[in-house]
């Protein structure tokens, strides 16, 4: 709406005459413009990513490199859940990061927001006028979240590797916090490709179809059960239906398991249900005060008939 008032294309509102060159509220200014990412996706910088994801790749051949999980799920004090905490919400910072500087340097007006998937809180980045965009370029801004995390998991991988082969001497809580990295971004990784929820694989999903709201119209599909819609969207929906069922059932066993393990007088799942619930509260509430906007599209006669040869054509 505020585009169609910039633009010019409002005569009244309510019966009230609209005076050109109104363009409704400034938009706030951003410390990150395109000059100032557009570095992060020149050349100089692809070429060290390049090396970088090299270094990883070379570096996880090496068995001795990888996590030990023995060792990860052993601890369970406050200091490891302290720990995990702080490393997903720095990757999740970062993650987002890179989706908001990518969309900067497309040309978008990019922000971030909470949101939720299912009825649990996250913070992402809105990237909703990638729309005027070319479709093509639209994939640079969809992946540089999870490029950058698997260029975090290689710089982790290469000191691991480094502390290995006695090249550096890392302490036992850094080389912790580098396996931690490695397997956090694994999860993330493989939970990013969940194309049935919002996430990374499903924008790009979407962008690939060339569709404009896939999982809108999947929702839609299994409350009308309308025949009038797609297969890929009838299949879409079967999809959505088994992986809500999947994540809250693991969601379930996830939380009982916990409950047990707090009752046990383990300390670090008791902390963790404190903090889950909190998230789940967060997440209803956000579901609930979720703005629908009603709208109502008044178009003149002379378009609307131009509007319909057109679509019959």
């Amino acid at each position: 709406l505020q585009q169609l008032l910039s633009a010019g294309l409002v005569c009244a509102i309510d019966g009230r005459q609209i005076e050109h060159g109104i363009s409704g509220a400034p938009r706030r200014r951003s410390f990150l413009t395109r000059e100032r990412v557009a570095p992060l996706f020149g050349k100089p910088a692809l070429v060290i990513y390049s090396f970088i994801l090299a270094g990883g790749l070379a570096a996880l051949c090496d068995w001795r490199t990888w996590p030990r999980l023995d060792r990860l799920i052993a601890d369970r004090s406050y200091g490891m859940l302290v720990l995990v905490m702080s490393l997903i919400a720095g990757l999740a910072a970062k993650h987002e990061f890179a989706h908001l500087a990518a969309g900067k340097f497309l040309g978008a007006d990019a922000r971030w927001r909470l949101g939720h998937r299912l009825i649990f809180p996250v913070v992402e980045t809105d990237l909703s006028d990638l729309w005027m965009v070319e479709r093509r370029q639209r994939y640079v801004a969809y992946c540089a979240g999870v490029f950058s995390d698997l260029l975090a998991a290689a710089l982790a991988l290469m000191g691991i590797w480094a502390h290995v082969h006695g090249w550096i001497a890392l302490t036992g809580g850094v080389q912790r916090a580098l396996e931690l990295t490695v397997l956090i971004v694994a999860a993330g990784t493989i939970w990013q490709c969940n194309v049935f929820l919002r996430t990374d694989g499903y924008y790009v999903l979407v962008n690939a179809l060339g569709s404009r709201n896939l999982a809108g119209d999947a929702k839609a599909y299994l409350r009308t059960g309308s025949a009038a819609y797609p297969r890929s969207v009838r299949l879409y929906a079967l999809g959505y239906a088994i992986t809500v069922v999947v994540v809250c059932a693991a969601w379930l066993y996830g939380l009982i398991a916990g409950v047990r393990a707090a009752g046990a007088g383990l300390a670090g799942p008791r902390v963790s249900l404190v903090v889950t619930g909190v998230l789940l509260l967060v997440g209803i509430a956000a579901e609930r005060r979720r703005s629908r906007a009603q709208y109502r599209l008044v178009c003149p006669a002379g378009l609307s008939l131009l509007l319909a040869v057109s679509a019959a054509a």
